[in-house]
């Protein structure tokens, strides 16, 4: 995808749903399978703000399977080493875009961050050419250093995304926190941080705190991002 935006995916049934089966089929098969759907219904992207509406009056069958698409932006996850390479592979086959961005090329080859939605080589110090964040974006912070953690998480903050979560112990969440008060980031806003980052779930290898940063992040995903549309049929069932 050249862009990600908020939509839904959706497959009218209505024009085959108004031509259902005549003939013998019900004998055979039964009521029901006069609601049969034939031929191919039509596709379309409809995006965010949309005022669109499916109504289909004359069956009892909705007019129209909505699917939310793209409920997030781009996921940026700096520092891909065991626990960052971890979280991507995770997040990877959960359906997040993830970019995986690190200052040492040996990290992002395709076979420690398979099947993510780019790599890309960064100066932590410098990161806005290479990764525009925006308001939908997740950013994970996972670097080889403190230093470069703040660097990272400073900037990330400035461009306020959806989402910000570091890696960090007792002492370093003291230590982040301090040092954004002194750049001027007012308390709501460091609130915000998941520092530590992840679910308490006492995790402590990579895998398990790769799993337990997923988790927070589809949280997220499905509560405040855009919550999973439910649909119930009319019949109940």
């Amino acid at each position: 995808m050249a862009y990600r935006r908020i939509g839904d995916f959706v497959i009218d049934f209505e024009p085959f749903i108004a031509s259902a089966l005549e003939g013998d089929v019900a004998e055979c098969h039964g009521e029901e399978s006069r609601h049969t759907i034939v031929g191919c219904p039509r596709l379309s992207l409809v995006e965010e703000g949309s005022k669109v509406t499916y109504t289909n009056a004359a069956s009892e069958i909705p007019a129209a399977h909505i699917e939310t698409l793209c409920p997030e932006g781009l996921t940026y996850i700096f520092g891909c080493g065991h626990v960052g390479a971890a979280t991507a592979r995770v997040l990877t086959a959960a359906g997040f875009a993830v970019v995986a961005c690190d200052d040492r090329p040996g990290t992002l080859t395709p076979e420690w961050v398979p099947g993510v939605y780019d790599r890309r080589l960064v100066d932590y110090k410098n990161l806005i050419e290479l990764c525009p964040i925006g308001p939908r974006d997740l950013v994970v912070v996972a670097t080889a250093g403190h230093k470069s953690d703040i660097d990272v998480v400073i900037q990330a903050m400035r461009a306020k995304p959806a989402y910000l979560g570091c890696l960090g112990s007792r002492r370093k969440t003291a230590f982040v926190r301090a040092r954004l008060e002194q750049e001027g980031f007012a308390q709501d806003q460091i609130d915000e941080l998941h520092l530590p980052i992840g679910v308490a779930i006492e995790a402590e290898d990579p895998e398990e705190i790769a799993i337990s940063i997923a988790a927070q992040m589809i949280h997220l995903r499905r509560t405040k991002l855009v919550p999973r549309k439910r649909y119930s049929h009319p019949r109940g069932s």
